[in-house]
């Protein structure tokens, strides 16, 4: 794990103090050391691990780089921590990684513990011992195994790995667990900026107990339990449509604590679950005054505890088209969709055509995703958020060197890709099913009510 200097850490380090003996051995990188010395001890310890080509991609030697660092740290110890050093430590930081040693030690369905929530609010922070499980690996700063390393080692990446963590080829259905509140703070200049578009960003640290958290209610099947009740119970609204003026209200009032009255009936509500498309996450969070980043989600679900002032308790967000869990939320694909690999430069049109069937469009977010591009095709990764109306993509042309064999992926990007884009040099993969024989199904904002 790297730390900053404790010396140069204003006391953040003195709740450390009666833990510090169960931990091995900290890292120090001190924090006065300028960001030049910082890259240079990165890429010479990358040049350590073989020769590395002066344009090689700044990606590939990061990748090179934790691969490294990993294999080295989990030769000497069974749990690691690992924190990007532009982050400051709290009190509770240490002793709330050591009780989810505990509890990735105890559970095999728990993939990582991360120590930051990249949701974290002064609307949404009411409980520093509450803890949410996440499919989403959060990364900042996170514990993971031995048993999880061993499991993941043999395919880890050559290029992007952050984002490789994140597909379910990687976690293989385990979570996450995350915090409410952080148990760090943003500590540089350059990522201090984040909190001027972030506003609401909590940056409070009361003297919070740094005994043992609630890891035990995050059995698996209990926690998807008291998400279903939640949602049975709920008032499902959604962030599109003829209601949109209304819920923006509402958010509105949720986030500034106004007295303002709205159509939309919550007397009978403790919960309600907001319904959105990925292409509108950000507008949402934008309302909601909370990141854009979404890495809390758990099958598509994002649950926030509100002030009491609020009428009602909680708010879900729900990804439409990621509820597998939750029927009554989610936008399941067309009946008989079938993905089909086109030619290189064929555009979804003509590919689906070939097999009397036509390209839908709005089925593109069902196959953008590495699992089923890593079934059609021999991806060696996949990356995240390309923009371009002809993605999900394999690159088959070795004309495009730092891309060539790598699946390219519109997630989570809001441009729509379209059916009739096609590129040179790829292959793209396409939705495509046979409407006239009642394939398709209904929209989702078709099956949700308006309140005006």
């Amino acid at each position: 794990k790297q730390c900053s200097d404790p010396s140069s850490n204003n006391g953040l380090f003195s709740g450390f103090e009666k833990f510090i003996d169960k931990v091995h051995e900290l890292w120090i990188k001190p924090i006065s050391e300028p960001p030049h010395v910082q890259w240079a001890t990165l890429i010479s310890k990358a040049r350590d691990m073989g020769e590395r080509n002066a344009n090689e991609p700044i990606a590939r030697i990061l990748a090179r780089h934790y691969q490294w660092t990993l294999t080295k740290a989990f030769a000497l110890y069974e749990h690691v921590i690992i924190v990007e050093d532009n982050l400051d430590y709290r009190p509770t930081f240490l002793p709330f990684m050591l009780d989810g040693k505990n509890a990735i030690e105890n559970d095999d369905s728990i993939f990582c513990v991360g120590g930051w929530n990249e949701l974290e609010s002064s609307t949404f922070v009411h409980n520093a011992s509450r803890v949410y499980r996440t499919d989403i690996f959060p990364g900042k700063a996170w514990l993971t195994s031995k048993t999880v390393w061993e499991s993941i080692r043999h395919d880890f990446p050559t290029s992007e790995w952050e984002q490789w963590m994140r597909f379910n080829t990687t976690m293989k259905g385990r979570d996450c667990i995350v915090p409410e509140m952080s148990h760090l703070t943003i500590g540089d200049e350059a990522s201090k900026r984040f909190l001027q578009i972030t506003p609401g960003l909590s940056v409070v640290l009361g003297e919070h107990a740094t005994g043992s958290l609630p890891f035990n209610r995050l059995e698996r099947h209990e926690y998807q339990q008291q998400i279903e009740a939640m949602v049975d119970k709920a008032l499902v609204i959604p962030f599109g449509g003829p209601s949109l003026g209304d819920v923006k209200v509402m958010l509105h009032h949720i986030v500034t604590s106004s007295i303002i009255s709205y159509k939309i009936p919550l007397d009978d509500y403790d919960c309600v679950v907001v319904l959105y498309e990925l292409r509108d996450y950000e507008s949402l969070a934008q309302e909601l005054r909370i990141s854009t980043k979404q890495r809390r989600s758990w099958n598509g679900l994002t649950v926030l505890y509100l002030p009491s002032n609020c009428q009602f308790n909680t708010l879900i967000l729900a990804d439409t088209n990621q509820v597998r869990l939750f029927p009554k939320l989610y936008n399941a694909p067309f009946v008989g969709l079938q993905p089909i690999v086109s030619g290189t430069d064929q555009s979804c049109d003509y590919a689906c055509a070939q097999h009397s069937l036509q390209c839908e469009q709005d089925q593109f977010v069902h196959i953008d995703n590495c699992d089923t591009m890593m079934r059609h095709f021999n991806c060696t990764s996949c990356w995240l958020g390309v923009n371009g109306p002809d993605i999900p993509v394999l690159v088959v042309s070795e004309e495009k060197p730092s891309l060539f064999g790598l699946c390219l992926l519109a997630y989570p990007s809001k441009e729509l890709p379209t059916c009739e884009a096609h590129n040179w040099a790829s292959k793209r993969l396409c939705p495509c099913a046979n409407t006239d024989k009642g394939g398709k199904g209904f929209g989702w904002l078709d099956l949700l009510p308006s309140f005006s």
